[in-house]
């Protein structure tokens, strides 16, 4: 196949307090381009890797590539959990338990995204006021991700929280140090919507430079 990639992944994780490490191998890469009946866009080897990455993580649980729904809009509430297993796994960082964080707009979700939710918050990721310390009072949990939002809840995990926001622009600090850095090169249209694959994909990228 001309969508092969010889290169081999490991990428650490870590859950209650201990490291163990895991790998993506070409052939396990390979079977699921060759073995999938693809209905949708084009599947590449990268986007394959980053599927399995967050399956291994639990950024997905879904089984299947497919029922992953790599090419979907990213909502809020799903940004969160996504936010949580990658800060707490990835990166071993600890939330803030006596931050507080209550949103007036949760009270529908499942108790299950009520918990990322909050612990998206704890954690300093989002839900913040653009200091990047203050909770704000509503999360908006089925808003779709912007890509603005997107780097802002990156840049908030990998600079810890160094980087800050203003009242005039929340994102534009965020944004402008992803792209010195290398990390976020597609900056220059902050209102687009933001994919499942590329969040998944930017994800599997940090875990793999911080390796």
């Amino acid at each position: 196949s001309d969508t092969q990639n010889d290169q081999e992944y490991e990428f650490s994780i870590i859950e209650d307090g201990e490291e163990t490490t895991f790998i993506i191998s070409p052939n396990e890469v390979e079977e699921i381009l060759d073995s999938t009946v693809w209905d949708g866009p084009g599947y590449t080897a990268e986007l394959v890797e980053a599927y399995l990455f967050a399956k291994q993580v639990g950024i997905t649980t879904q089984e299947t590539i497919q029922q992953a729904d790599m090419f979907a809009p990213l909502i809020r509430k799903h940004l969160a959990k996504f936010m949580v297993a990658f800060t707490t796994k990835i990166l071993g960082q600890k939330p803030d338990m006596t931050r507080d964080c209550t949103f007036a707009d949760v009270s529908d979700e499942s108790s299950e995204m009520q918990q990322y939710i909050t612990l998206a918050c704890k954690l300093g990721i989002m839900g913040m006021k653009p200091d990047g310390q203050t909770p704000d009072d509503v999360f908006n949990p089925n808003d779709t991700v912007t890509r603005a939002q997107f780097a802002t809840a990156m840049s908030r995990v990998i600079y810890d929280g160094l980087i800050k926001g203003t009242e005039e622009c929340f994102y534009c600090n965020h944004m402008t140090q992803l792209k010195k850095d290398g990390i976020m090169t597609k900056i220059d249209v902050p209102s687009i919507e933001e994919l499942r694959w590329y969040v998944m994909l930017m994800m599997m990228r940090a875990a793999q430079s911080k390796k």
